[in-house]
């Protein structure tokens, strides 16, 4: 059995995503060991805790507070792989070094295109309508440093319909996100590579 660790701030459609994979049996060999969220009001909270997945919230504080906390959270779950699924903050860099090749984060944008400090949620899709772009996608990467400048595993593109508007075209990227992401969480949940 894989012990995956969440991170997320937001209503965690992506973390449910995940879920139901785990509970179809579309992922094997996988348990959630716990979710980490930097907001306590956050709606990824109660998708979890009704699976019965341990939250824990560590609220943005200066970094030298955050990153030891964080880290002995985080070896608390023993993670065999970390993912980001819309976490805001930056993972402190001691923490990218000490989990290098087991954290991945989920991006709604053709990385390195839209990525970066500020590109999140709706900004992106913003961005991409304003730039008169002819497509879009998402990319699932591994985290290191730099915002969204991790190694890529797995890119999608999805076609920009002139008639798209900012919602429409976070709901295309978020539904092939989900599929990209539960494809990469088997290659690298059922490999020996981790």
């Amino acid at each position: 059995m894989r012990n995956l660790l969440l991170f997320a701030s937001g209503e965690g459609t992506t973390v449910q995503a995940v879920l139901d994979a785990i509970v179809s049996g579309e992922l094997r060999n996988v348990r959630v060991v716990g979710l980490i969220t930097d907001r306590n009001n956050a709606g990824v909270i109660q998708r979890v805790m009704r699976s019965g997945i341990p939250v824990s919230v560590i609220p943005a504080e200066s970094e030298d507070v955050f990153a030891p906390l964080l880290m002995e959270v985080m070896a608390r779950f023993k993670p065999d792989l970390i993912l980001l699924a819309g976490y805001l903050r930056k993972i402190p860099a001691p923490i990218v070094q000490q989990y290098s090749g087991k954290m991945i984060n989920t991006h709604p944008s053709l990385l390195p295109k839209y990525g970066g400090r500020g590109f999140y949620g709706d900004h992106i899709h913003k961005a991409v309508i304003a730039g008169g772009d002819t497509e879009t996608g998402c990319t699932i990467h591994y985290v290191n440093e730099e915002y969204d400048s991790g190694d890529i595993i797995l890119q999608t593109k999805i076609p920009v319909d002139p008639r798209d508007t900012a919602t429409t075209l976070a709901e295309k990227v978020k539904r092939e996100e989900k599929i990209i992401l539960i494809q990469t969480l088997q290659q690298l949940l059922g490999s020996d590579t981790l």
